[in-house]
């Protein structure tokens, strides 16, 4: 191996055990209570003995009696970029059974935004620094993505679709990924690519999206959207989903922090599926670690 790739490896080893913030993804019960309660509920963490990576991001896809199987993005230390995998978890104790890479690029990928059309897994992956967001069909055979087409050339974060017929999708851009700017799109059935329709402005840093909407009780359209305001992720915004006069209308409805003794930081994806939801958290680093860190890069 070369030198200076050896070298560069245990700088990012060294910088993601020690100086950079630390994810897990965790599992909940669900019910609309969450578009009204003051805190969140207690949330079971995934046991791994994984050292080298973190999941955060995570989208259930499939479960059995005994296990979910779960997407996920999982950031590698050595390289200090995301890949898309996939988990199957322990339903009971929710401890990893198995994890496989699932789609690996030279840009980061995160957010493994999905839906089923005719019996087939479909994913949307949030890919920005590609420069365009691209569709592909997941191979369940050989647990492997395969690229169906680039469906929009922007750099979309997070997006997620908002209606059962596919045609409208929010984000953010990369540029401004964690500001106060949701932008809508509309599918073109002519063109065969989503085009920009129009843009909701926030009052604060809400914009950007955390997960798939759910539906309620009462048949109102749920969008989990990240806090923002004064750092990355720091909670979870829950916006009703209306459509009006060809136009995407989102309204706040409720918001919630973390109160988890070790992920204490940020809660940044809440995705339903059935009576639970699957989230993720975050930690900081130790103020020692970030220290050395800032030591270290005075010589790189």
């Amino acid at each position: 191996m070369n030198i200076k790739k050896t070298i560069r490896k245990w700088i990012n080893l060294f910088h993601s055990h020690f100086a950079d913030d630390v994810y897990n993804i965790g599992i909940i019960p669900h019910s609309d209570d969450i578009l009204t309660c003051a805190s969140m509920p207690a949330i079971k963490w995934l046991s791994h003995t994984f050292n080298d990576r973190w999941f955060a991001d995570p989208f259930i896809v499939a479960e059995d009696i005994d296990t979910y199987t779960i997407f996920v993005e999982t950031y590698y230390y050595d390289v200090r970029k995301g890949a898309l995998g996939v988990i199957v978890a322990d339903k009971k104790d929710f401890k990893l059974q198995s994890y496989k890479d699932i789609l690996v690029l030279p840009t980061h990928l995160s957010f493994p935004c999905y839906y089923y059309e005719d019996g087939e897994l479909y994913v949307y992956p949030e890919n920005s620094n590609s420069g365009n967001n691209t569709l592909y069909r997941y191979d369940w055979q050989k647990q492997e993505m395969i690229k169906i087409a680039i469906q929009c050339n922007y750099p979309w974060t997070d997006a997620a679709i908002m209606s059962e017929d596919r045609k409208w999708i929010t984000t953010t851009y990369r540029q401004d990924c964690n500001g106060s700017i949701c932008h809508v799109f509309f599918y073109d059935d002519f063109n065969k690519k989503y085009i920009h329709k129009h843009d909701i402005a926030f009052l604060d840093n809400t914009a950007r999206g955390a997960g798939l909407p759910f539906m309620t009780v009462d048949g109102r359209l749920i969008r989990p959207a990240q806090n923002c305001n004064n750092g990355y992720g720091l909670g979870l915004v829950f916006q009703e989903v209306t459509i009006e006069d060809d136009k995407l209308i989102l309204k706040e409805i409720n918001r919630l922090y973390p109160n988890d003794k070790k992920y204490n930081i940020g809660l940044h994806t809440y995705n339903r599926f059935g009576n639970v939801a699957i989230v993720d958290g975050y930690h900081n680093p130790s103020k020692f670690g970030v220290w050395c860190w800032n030591q270290i890069k005075r010589f790189i």
